[in-house]
């Protein structure tokens, strides 16, 4: 088990741990708790590992076992794309065009569009990213766990 300093944050192994005895109350001659503390004298809490970079985190701090820089990282255009395949919405379309083209080929079509849309300018090229990370922000713990399901299956 590992720990992690709520002072300094220190990432502790329990034979780094100091104890430290308090005084709790009068009753029966005296009542103390011993505790656990950091060298430097920092509350300690239970530490996990991100289950991508392998750093250790507060439990508070991890998204499905994902940390927030990781999940940062992966936070692209092409990710966006990936994972709404899996997020499916349905959506009103003109009939005539959509007797025309099956909804793989609309995808295609607005792929291609958005790739014509932030090869257009690094405004559109940073409103398309700022989309992607606004968007995979919304869930973030579903966004860690599809993350590591494409570990899973070999497609980071």
């Amino acid at each position: 088990m590992k720990y992690i300093c709520d002072d300094c944050g220190s990432v502790l192994d329990e034979d780094d741990l100091r104890t430290e005895r308090s005084y709790v109350s009068d009753y029966m001659g005296g009542c103390y708790e011993d505790y656990s503390v950091c060298h430097c004298g920092g509350s300690v809490s239970e530490a996990s590992a991100c289950d991508i970079c392998g750093e250790y985190f507060h439990d508070d701090d991890l998204y499905s076992g994902v940390c927030e820089d990781c999940l940062k990282d992966e936070m692209t255009v092409d990710n966006a794309i990936k994972a709404g395949a899996d997020a499916k919405l349905e959506v009103e379309i003109n009939g005539f065009l959509a007797s025309c083209f099956t909804p793989e080929q609309i995808e295609e079509l607005l792929i291609k569009a958005l790739e014509e849309k932030i090869d257009s300018s690094d405004e559109a090229a940073n409103a398309a990213i700022d989309k992607a990370e606004e968007w995979l922000s919304e869930d973030k713990s579903w966004f860690a766990d599809w993350l590591k399901s494409r570990a899973d299956e070999g497609n980071v």
